[in-house]
């Protein structure tokens, strides 16, 4: 049995420079969620309400030497939120639907968007995921190594 991180991965990253081993990963912001734990002293009653659940998720994704960071994907659950109105560019890429969750059709599009901007740098990238069961099969990507 082949160890992934000391066999395989080297031999697969052995080709590629730094700056063109990215890692993406995506994370969950509780926008309004009070922490679950606070200081209060001896005697005094603490009462919590219901955890709120408005979040927006995060794709975040940079390469190995830390020289490029990609524009982050947000998604959250207003098509055209109120508080983006008079905007005319935002830092990040907005999607949205209807849980705020990352989906294969969100992360396809994505994938699609960073492997047209290599192809117009005649790069080729390896993008390194966690354990994601969201990769359509039919993502594909002549750029990059998935």
């Amino acid at each position: 049995m082949t160890n992934w991180l000391t066999d395989v991965m080297p031999n697969i990253i052995s080709n590629y420079a730094c700056k063109d081993i990215f890692n993406a990963d995506e994370t969950g912001l509780f926008w309004r969620l009070l922490p679950d734990k606070t200081l209060h002293f001896k005697g005094e009653t603490y009462t919590g309400g219901k955890a709120s659940q408005e979040r927006i998720t995060i794709l975040l994704c940079c390469n190995m030497d830390g020289s490029e960071k990609m524009q982050p994907l947000v998604i959250g659950k207003a098509k055209q939120p109120r508080c983006f109105r008079g905007i005319k560019h935002l830092p990040v890429q907005y999607e949205a639907n209807q849980k705020a969750w990352m989906t294969g059709l969100l992360f396809e599009s994505w994938v699609r968007h960073i492997d047209k901007k290599m192809a117009g740098q005649h790069r080729q990238i390896i993008l390194l995921l966690d354990n994601c069961a969201l990769i359509p099969q039919t993502c594909r990507a002549s750029q990059i190594l998935v």
